[in-house]
């Protein structure tokens, strides 16, 4: 019986062309509860030719679909008796240059700390106090991520996404995705029926800090404006979560 649900499994992966396609896999590693479930399948996602496929796949027709970021806001109690799809296509570059500001665009599968850092290397200003937040990109549009008096719908540009009741890409603009407090059109109108591929963010070329949130404004208030720098900004930022994490064994 085994034998032939393993074939089964073979031959779905080759028609359909998901050769990453995975069965009954283990999330262990990829949730930040570290919950031992597995699921059904696993199909992780690398471009959108792949994202492609897989809508149009049998598989994408018949099972239950759970979209997997970071893994940092979800906790599993059970198997998931489904597809668990991880979009992990990665890239960061600069589209566009003006004097005041720079637009650079993001792929979701991009770790958002990472995207952190890439701004703060290049001197882009606007997500520093966002520094360590966990989670993917994808993730960042979905909860209108925030931290330490900024948010994501301050800085962000549009959102490349796929439409999964039509299998088209689609964009929305900072206005269309309806931001609220950690709240946005992806909770509401589009629940459980996307999966976003890229974001783009409007960043300030010219030195500009938000330094409105108390505990930071107050870490940093023995420093000369002159002689702040993103680097120290961000910095800050890391040592006051780390502070208020609670405190690991290892």
């Amino acid at each position: 019986m085994e034998k032939g649900i393993t074939q089964l499994y073979i031959l779905i992966a080759k028609v359909t062309g998901l050769m990453n396609l995975q069965k009954n896999y283990s999330l262990k590693y990829l949730n930040t509860f570290g919950a031992d479930v597995s699921a059904k399948y696993f199909l992780e996602i690398n471009s959108e030719k792949e994202l492609d496929q897989f809508i149009q796949s049998d598989l994408r027709k018949n099972e239950q679909l759970l979209i997997l970021g970071g893994g940092s806001n979800i906790l599993f109690t059970r198997d998931y008796d489904g597809v668990v799809l991880k979009y992990s296509k990665k890239g960061i570059s600069v589209i566009e240059e003006k004097e005041n500001f720079v637009l650079i665009e993001s792929a979701a599968g991009e770790l958002w700390d990472d995207l952190v850092k890439y701004t703060v290397q290049n001197k882009l200003y606007g997500i520093e106090n966002l520094s360590l937040i966990p989670g993917s990109v994808g993730a960042a549009p979905i909860q209108n991520i925030g931290a330490y008096g900024s948010e994501l719908k301050d800085v962000l540009h549009s959102v490349e996404y796929f439409d999964l009741s039509d299998g088209r890409l689609k964009n929305l603009t900072n206005s269309q995705c309806n931001f609220g407090y950690r709240d946005s059109i992806f909770k509401n109108e589009l629940k459980n029926n996307f999966i976003i591929t890229k974001i783009i963010l409007k960043l300030s070329a010219e030195k500009k800090f938000n330094l409105s949130y108390k505990s930071l404004s107050e870490e940093l208030k023995n420093i000369p404006e002159h002689a702040l720098t993103i680097e120290t900004v961000s910095q800050t930022v890391r040592n006051i979560r780390r502070s208020k994490l609670p405190p690991r064994n290892n």
